[in-house]
Parts: structure tokens; sequence; C-alpha cells
């Protein structure tokens, strides 16, 4: 396994206001996915030739299609015709907004999206509201004599756009896919605009749940003591776009690891090294757990890790049994965000926000409890 760690600085209430670090950013917007079309589309329209009837009779479409295991999710959209010496076959699908969309932001970077293909017969187009060809790529070169495999494709902006002019500033039809040939079939998961060349995205930041403003750290504000599990003020916001077949990300503690500010010297095969510790004891901590979600449209209610499957317990490096991608580590991975102990693809859509409670029912005052190492890693397998 092969990883990428973002460390936050992760502090308790009454804590030390220490800097967080900062990591690029990256936009990432997701077209289709197993969440389907982003707001604001009219329709995905189908299209095909060859046959006495339009739609043809021979073309078949399902934008659920669960028979071929997708790199994301758990389903794909699926084009098949089935016509055999038809001279002018060819058949589609894509994705009209309702209203012109200005996309240059994403000008520099690439759209991006999974194919599984019986054939290199393929093209993608974008076209403007006027309905003008804004960008035309055939993927024979992508595809090769790959057939039947899925194949990750990277097409950047520069370079390829047919109208400079308009580019990207006034998008009617942000995907088109076209099969150029029949019989054939070909499966399109994951689309996405991006506005970097640079892959994988890996991108960590901190935002307080209130306002979604960027924050320096995680606190807890306003408990009062004695109290139970409580909530963080902040959450862990994450864009990532690994453009790999196999990856998770998981998140853990290592509060015995050298640069750890406190070090935890308690035991661990007595005590769980995972959550904040105590600055001035420091062989004792307090728990922590984490959730996450789809959107930050209702962040979760504080529960009890043991009756509340939503949450799970933070572990930590040193925690006895720790593996990497455990999966009660692990809070996303190809097959979409782990909720209620099951990863679904549908509400897996970049950014997600993950957020953490802390349990305080072991808490004295005047003490402070913090970690220094709150690791969020990406790994590939």
């Amino acid at each position: 396994m092969t990883s990428s760690t973002r460390g936050l600085l992760l502090l308790g209430a009454c804590a030390i206001i220490l800097g967080a670090p900062r990591v690029a950013h990256a936009e990432i917007y997701t077209v289709f996915s197993d969440s389907g079309f982003p707001s604001g589309f009219g329709m995905a329209p189908t299209y095909s030739g060859c046959g006495t009837t339009s739609p043809s009779p021979f073309a078949g479409f399902n934008g659920q299609a669960g028979d071929i295991v997708p790199p994301e999710g758990y389903t794909s959209w699926k084009s098949t015709h089935t016509a055999v010496g038809c001279p002018y076959s060819w058949f589609g699908w894509g994705m009209t907004y309702l209203t012109a969309q200005n996309l240059s932001r994403f000008s520099s970077g690439e759209l991006r999206f999974w194919i599984y293909s019986s054939t290199g017969a393929v093209k993608v187009e974008i076209k403007d509201f006027a309905g003008f060809v804004t960008l035309f790529k055939p993927l024979d070169s992508y595809i090769g004599s790959n057939y039947n495999r899925w194949i990750h494709v990277r097409i950047p902006f520069a370079g390829n756009l047919i109208l400079p002019g308009t580019g990207l500033s006034s998008v009617g039809n942000p995907i088109l896919f076209t099969g150029l040939t029949t019989p054939a079939t070909f499966y399109i998961d994951n689309v996405r605009y991006v506005d970097t060349t640079a892959s994988p995205i890996f991108n960590v930041s901190l935002r307080n749940i209130a306002n979604n403003s960027p924050a320096a750290e995680l606190t807890w504000g306003g408990v009062n003591l004695p109290a139970g599990w409580v909530r963080a003020d902040q959450y862990i916001r994450l864009d990532l776009d690994p453009g790999t077949a196999s990856w998770g990300v998981q998140i853990y503690t290592d509060n015995m690891s050298a640069g750890a500010n406190p070090v935890f010297t308690g035991d661990p095969a007595v005590t769980d090294p995972a959550g904040l510790v105590d600055a001035t004891e420091t062989d004792r901590r307090l728990p922590l757990a984490w959730n996450i979600q789809s959107s930050t449209t209702t962040p979760p209610a504080s529960g009890d890790p043991d009756t509340t499957f939503i949450w799970f317990y933070m572990k930590d490096k040193a925690t006895p049994g720790f593996i990497n991608g455990d999966g009660f580590m692990t809070v996303k991975n190809q097959q979409g965000i782990q909720y209620a102990q099951t990863f679904f693809g549908s509400l897996q859509v970049p950014p997600n926000p993950v957020y953490i409670e802390a349990h305080f029912g072991a808490a004295v005052t005047p003490r402070t409890y913090r970690t220094s190492t709150l690791r969020v890693e990406f790994f590939t397998d």
C-alpha cells in the first residue's frame, strides 16, 4: 500500500491556537456519477441512428447499470447498439443544462472520466448553449486495443477547445458520448471537470460548521462539564480525485509518535492512545469519533458510537491491532463514503465533510486536551 498523508492539528477546549498545514486547492465538478447529474441540468438526452424509428429500436441505455463493476461506486451509464451491417449507425447520450453555464474556471484543467468499451470508435464532445461544438475528441487513441476494460481518460482543455472565444464560458452540453460503430457497447463512469492537470488530487482543509469559512484548527467551545459526546465546531473538508480504480482514505491519530505534542505516555495495551491527550497527565486521553457525510447540509448530531452506527471510534497508530486500510478507519474509498458501516457510491461526490466528536466524560478543568497528529491519509493498493 502506498500513501500520501495530510496532518491536521486537533485541539480541545481551551487549547493553545497553533497553525494547521495548508494544502493546494483544486476544484472538482462532478458531471455524472452514481449520484446522477448535478443541479441545473435539464435532461440527459439519448440519441441513435439505424432503423425506421427514432430512437433506433436497436439501441439501449441504462444510467444505473451494475453488470460491470465500475471504478467508482456501484453503477455506470451503459449504452449499447445491436444493429449489424447498418451503414450509418451511431448511438450515444449526454447532458443538457437548463441555462448556459460558465465553466471557464476549468479552462486550464481537464475533462476526466472512465470508459469501458467494446470498441475504440467512441467520441466525446462539449457544446456551447447555441449548439456549436466546443470540444471534439475521438477516444480511439485512449482506448487503443484495451477493449472491455476500464480506461481512465484525461483530456486537457488547453489546446483542445475548438472555439477558444466561447471556450467553456457558455456551456449547454458539458458531455456528449457517441459510439460510431455497431454492434457495440460502452460504459461511462465518474465524469468530472477539474481545474488542474495535476493528479491525483488530495486536498484536506478545515472549515467552520457555522458558516463554512476556513479554519486553522478543530475546537470544542462552550463545553460544560460533565459532558458526554460533543461534536467539534469545525469539520474536515475532503476533496479527492484519485485517478485510479483501487484506493481509500483513512483517518487516525498518531499520539505516540516522536512528533506528537503532547506524546501519550500510557500503556496502549491498557488505554487506547487514540483521541485528545491530557497535556498535564499524558497517560490519559479523551476518546474521539468520526463521521463522514455527502454534504454540509445537515451536520450529524453527536452520538455514542456504541449505539449510533453513523459514528466510528477513532483509532491510533499505536492502538493494538492497528491495520492500514482497516474498514473502521476508512472514511471513503472507490465504492463511496462510509455511512452506517456501508459504503455508498451515491453519496461520494466531493467535497465531503468529515465531522469529529470527543467524549468529555473523564475531562476535568482547568485542563488542556489536544493532539497534533491527526492523520488523514490517501492510499492506493
